[in-house]
C-alpha cells in the first residue's frame, strides 16, 4: 500500500488486494479498521469493502 498521484489532481492510494491492485481516490474512503483475521485490514469505501494484507501504522499521517 503506498500514496500515489495520477495525473490529475485527485489524490489516490495504491491497494493491493490478492491478484488485483486498486488506485483509490483519498476522498472516497469512509474507513480502515482491522480484520478479525491476522495482517489484515478492512477498507471501507462509498461503493465496496475490500479486504487485504497491511499494518494500520502504514496509514498514519505525519
Amino acid at each position: 500500500m503506498k500514496k500515489c498521484e495520477a495525473n490529475s489532481e485527485e489524490k489516490k492510494i495504491m491497494i493491493k488486494s490478492g491478484s488485483s491492485i486498486m488506485y483509490l481516490p483519498l476522498n472516497k474512503i469512509i474507513c480502515i479498521e482491522t480484520a478479525p483475521s491476522d495482517h489484515k485490514l478492512i477498507m471501507q469505501t462509498m461503493n465496496r469493502r475490500i479486504e487485504f494484507y497491511s499494518a494500520l501504522k502504514g496509514f498514519v499521517k505525519n
